[in-house]
């Protein structure tokens, strides 16, 4: 099933992995507004399910406020997967951690763990090990 809003797609795969894209034509800076906007339309995907989410390091800027509301959030993820491709969106990945706090967890409420990966086959490879875990 596929979700979209104005910066996101969302996709929930069978294997309850959601995965998040950033939309081709989305060029502008999250705002509290859009962040709202996507947590709210992630939050409908997710339906209260246990979950694995696949995300890519973003390619605007993302500012600390609007960090700081993404990591505020309950949910139900059993994990956060960040695909980052090149050695610039790791390092972007990696500033982003330690902006939320730390490498181990992007949501301090359920404690769920962030890892930073180079490939998106690594990244599932992950979730699937976590979302098998009880």
């Amino acid at each position: 099933m596929e979700y979209k809003t104005r910066a996101l797609t969302i996709i929930v795969r069978p294997d309850d992995i959601v995965e998040i894209l950033t939309n081709e034509d989305w060029k502008e800076a999250d705002t509290l507004e859009i962040a709202k906007e996507n947590t709210a339309m992630i939050e409908k995907a997710i339906n209260g399910k246990r979950v694995g989410i696949l995300n890519y390091v973003p390619k605007t800027y993302v500012s600390k406020e609007v960090m700081a509301y993404y990591n505020s959030l309950d949910g139900t993820a059993v994990g956060t997967a960040m695909v980052a491709t090149s050695f610039s969106a790791r390092l972007i990945a990696n500033v982003y951690m330690k902006l939320i706090g730390g490498p181990s967890t992007i949501n301090k409420k359920n404690k769920a763990p962030l890892k930073i990966f180079p490939t998106k086959q690594d990244a599932i490879s992950w979730l699937l090990a976590k979302l098998a875990e009880k």
